[in-house]
């Protein structure tokens, strides 16, 4: 089992970094993320004008997907958060669909929204309730 262990944690977190690199120019959007410790998802929190139902779509019609996370939540749902998974897509679908997807963010952002190009990945806004929703949710 150890020999398995490590070539899957090996390759999540070569798939985690692979994202966290994809999604570095989404923070000019106003996207805030960081890369998780543990788990199979990276929580991104989309700017607060963003027109979710539309990026949820339109991104689906790129071929890309993502999880509403407000769905995860166990108290009062966040609806800024999407849960995008990093196990299942290849290194290739991931440096593909990602950039897709910031496409469709800067369509469904408001030009309103100052740039957070400076948030740096520890210092990115925390949920309402203080605490990223990185390591044990659905």
């Amino acid at each position: 089992m150890a020999p398995h262990l490590k070539r899957v944690r090996t390759a999540y977190a070569a798939r985690r970094d692979v994202m966290a690199e994809a999604l570095a120019p989404g923070r000019a959007l106003g996207l805030a993320f960081r890369p998780p410790d543990g788990g199979i998802y990276q929580w991104c929190r989309v700017p607060s004008g963003v027109d979710r139902p539309r990026l949820l779509a339109s991104a689906a019609e790129r071929g890309v997907a993502f999880f509403p996370g407000g769905s995860c939540f166990v108290g009062e749902p966040s609806g800024e958060f999407i849960r995008l998974n990093f196990s299942y897509p290849s290194i290739g679908h991931i440096r593909d669909g990602i950039p897709r997807l910031l496409d469709e963010l800067a369509e469904a952002t408001p030009a309103a929204i100052p740039p957070a190009a400076a948030v740096q990945p520890a210092e990115a806004p925390a949920p309402p309730n203080g605490t990223w929703p990185a390591r044990n949710t659905c």
